[in-house]
């Protein structure tokens, strides 16, 4: 296990938070022509978008050259988004979490090319498996052979269990790669899920300790979080979504699993983190740094970004129902910014690549919408619509049914045969399958789903399910 600081472990941790400090000093005031021209630009993404509240963060080099904040922490309470005000950085963890990977391998704890298994034996018991094949690198780059549908195999949403690391390696055993690892890449939460649980194990510590003192301290980001309850102590921001067309504050408690997720953070805070990558400050990590595309240590890697007339670009957008998230850093440049928006409108890093590009001196993209077929609102309103007309004909024709019985022209008859006791049988299936997928069974739990979703989609099943069944029930009583 690692032991405590040593001196000269503590003197690079004091001088980091030195590094931070300076960092901030130097910031010129804010109010320049640059800086006007991205104000504009992002009240147009604010108008056309209904986002509430957004923050965010460009940094050159060392130097933060603006912070700025928009709108409302809360549409229920008109509170003001402010620089400083956490919000849940959803994927946008990831980077962090690849910084405590990072360390443990530079202290000789951790291999990155050595088989997971000989760290986390639960994880694969059997050295003839697939699995034993995984490791950190592996992890780091979503090349591991985990898929996305597996991501529910951790707990979340409330389950019990839902913050246990250990627990989240044994459900883990269950998943089934998709390839020989190392051999494609597929991006999927479980890989730094699993990346947590080696921090957590190597360390000793409670991953969330673990990356407060080692990490988001020393780069002196003291709003910074993987605590709920402390973040809603320093004014978490509120989590909005669309619900039948309005934005309105989200119940959602969705927010992902330790290591791809959880961590709560600020504009300020983010950009401390971007100016001592750019700086080389980060243990480990810098702009030197070299990474292999599509994705390493936590970073969509794009080698030549047209947007930014094909610079090198590492970028990372977070989402979950309640919230968009975006970070991106142009090494070449030494340019990073970030931007934080406390609603689910999958609008923030393309607001970061137009606010990127200003800062560049190019004209950046002006001013969109977010596609409305990425939206799951329109959805839950497009499903609740076609359940509607589904249970009005189905409720004309059980009218027109209804009658055929009382005219003598239907009536329930014994009838005998293979083929139709298999078609009833096959509908009754149908219907009853369809129930079961409308309320959850077998599929992601129901808190992991937008909220409007919740119900459109039990809605939508059990409007088909009455279809089949009625189908079922009427080759009882053929017409005569």
């Amino acid at each position: 296990m690692l032991c405590g600081r040593s001196p000269s472990s503590q003197l690079r941790v004091l001088s980091l938070l030195l590094s931070a400090a300076l960092l901030f000093a130097q910031a010129p005031p804010a109010g320049n022509k640059e800086l006007h021209e991205i104000d504009r630009y992002i009240q147009g993404e604010i108008k056309l978008n209904q986002i509430p509240g957004l923050s965010m963060a460009i940094v050159r080099g060392r130097v933060v050259l603006g912070t700025r904040a928009y709108g409302v922490r809360s549409l229920a309470t008109g509170e003001p988004m402010t620089v400083d005000t956490p919000m849940e950085l959803a994927s946008l963890s990831k980077p962090f979490t690849a910084l405590a990977v990072l360390q443990l391998a530079k202290t000789g704890w951790l291999d990155l090319d050595r088989p997971v298994r000989l760290y986390l034996p639960e994880f694969c018991p059997r050295e003839n498996e697939p699995c034993a094949q995984i490791t950190a690198r592996h992890l780091l780059r979503h090349t591991s052979g985990f898929r996305r549908r597996d991501n529910f195999l951790v707990p979340c949403c409330g389950q019990p269990g839902e913050y246990d690391l250990s627990l989240a390696v044994r459900n883990l055993r269950a998943l089934r790669l998709i390839g020989r690892p190392g051999s494609f890449f597929w991006y999927a939460n479980n890989n730094y899920v699993l990346l947590a649980a080696l921090v957590e194990r190597l360390s000793g510590e409670a991953f969330p300790d673990y990356m407060r003192t080692r990490i988001f301290l020393p780069l002196g980001m003291t709003r910074t979080t993987l605590d709920y309850a402390q973040a809603r102590t320093w004014g978490l921001a509120v989590a909005h979504e669309r619900q039948w067309g309005q934005m309105r504050p989200s119940p959602s408690r969705f927010f992902g699993s330790y290591g791809a997720s959880l961590v709560k953070s600020t504009a300020g805070d983010m950009a401390r983190f971007l100016a001592a990558v750019l700086s080389g400050t980060v243990d480990g990590f810098g702009p030197a740094t070299s990474l292999t595309p599509p994705y390493d240590l936590g970073w969509f890697v794009t080698p030549r970004a047209d947007w930014l007339n094909g610079s090198l670009v590492l970028a990372h957008a977070g989402d979950v129902w309640g919230g968009n998230t975006a970070a991106m850093i142009a090494p070449e440049r030494e340019l990073g910014v970030v931007v934080l928006v406390n609603a689910g409108v999958g609008r923030a890093e393309e607001i970061g690549r137009g606010v990127m590009a200003r800062t560049a001196g190019l004209r950046g993209a002006d001013p969109g919408v977010a596609s409305r077929v990425n939206d799951p609102d329109f959805w839950a309103i497009c499903f609740t619509f076609l359940s509607a007309l589904v249970l009005l004909g189905v409720a004309i024709y059980a009218a027109r049914i209804r009658s055929e019985f009382r005219l003598g022209k239907r009536r329930f008859v014994r009838r005998r045969g293979g083929w139709i006791l298999a078609r009833r049988i096959v509908l009754l299936a149908m219907g009853f399958g369809l129930l079961f997928l409308g309320a959850g069974v077998g599929g992601p739990p129901a808190a992991s789903l937008p909220t409007t979703m919740r119900l459109a989609l039990p809605f939508l099943a059990g409007s088909f399910a009455v279809v089949l069944t009625m189908a079922a029930v009427l080759s009882f009583a053929p017409r005569t």
